[in-house]
């Protein structure tokens, strides 16, 4: 089954480096990668994304960017991202506890980019079962247990 990951991104050598990382775990993967949460937020809504690996700052120009942060914030207020992989790409010293406890982030990736870790995430991902919104779903209730 196809599986579509969106990479949100603001250093384009970077985004191309991460992409094609991806693109080589598996030949079943969509991916999108763009460089700002407006772009990222429209294709969330456009497609069913299955994994999204965020950088935290988007904007370089701007004094204290937390945009990638605030771009996982606002996805996961939407039902069908509530529990959607993210991955944190970062080079902040410590991202770890506001990634876990806040945004319910399955990993972080500090800058340089580990490939390794970053193939292992991405195979992770894509053995997860996939559930889609338009999948029928039958339940019964037998001697008090739901099937």
């Amino acid at each position: 089954m196809q599986r579509n990951i969106l990479i949100v991104e603001d250093n384009r050598v970077q985004l191309d480096r991460l992409s094609d990382i991806i693109l080589g775990v598996d030949s079943d993967i969509c991916l999108y990668a763009v460089t700002t949460s407006e772009e990222a937020y429209k294709i969330a809504l456009e497609h069913t994304i299955d994994c999204f690996f965020v950088d935290i700052i988007l904007d370089t120009g701007t004094q204290g960017d937390t945009s990638g942060a605030k771009f996982v914030s606002r996805i996961r207020q939407l039902n069908k991202y509530f529990t959607t992989p993210v991955f944190i790409i970062t080079s902040l010293m410590d991202p770890t506890y506001f990634a876990y406890t806040t945004l319910h982030c399955m990993d972080y990736i500090e800058k340089p980019f580990d490939e390794q870790r970053i193939i292992e995430n991405t195979r992770k991902v894509l053995q997860m079962p996939v559930v889609r919104e338009n999948d029928k779903i039958i339940t019964f209730r037998k001697d008090g247990i739901i099937y």
